[in-house]
């Protein structure tokens, strides 16, 4: 739901209070963040969607997952 939130739904790194008491959570996220990536693509190749680098909604927490991932306090 987090990932979904982040990508979808305009959500900010503010969630992430909500679930700072998840151990590993970093991780979390990032799987999530992988599989949901995956299945996107793979449904747009499918339907030969296209989009510019410029819109791709993954980007933004992507890199925020990295962040949480690389620190050790959670």
């Amino acid at each position: 739901m987090v990932a979904d939130a982040l990508v979808w739904e305009g959500a900010d790194s503010q969630l992430l209070d909500a679930v700072s008491h998840i151990d590993d959570f970093g991780q979390y996220l990032v799987r999530a963040l992988i599989y949901r990536a995956v299945t996107d693509w793979m449904l747009r190749q499918e339907h030969h969607a296209e989009s510019g680098a410029d819109d791709d909604p993954w980007v933004p927490a992507v890199d925020l997952a990295c962040q949480l991932a690389a620190r050790p306090d959670l």
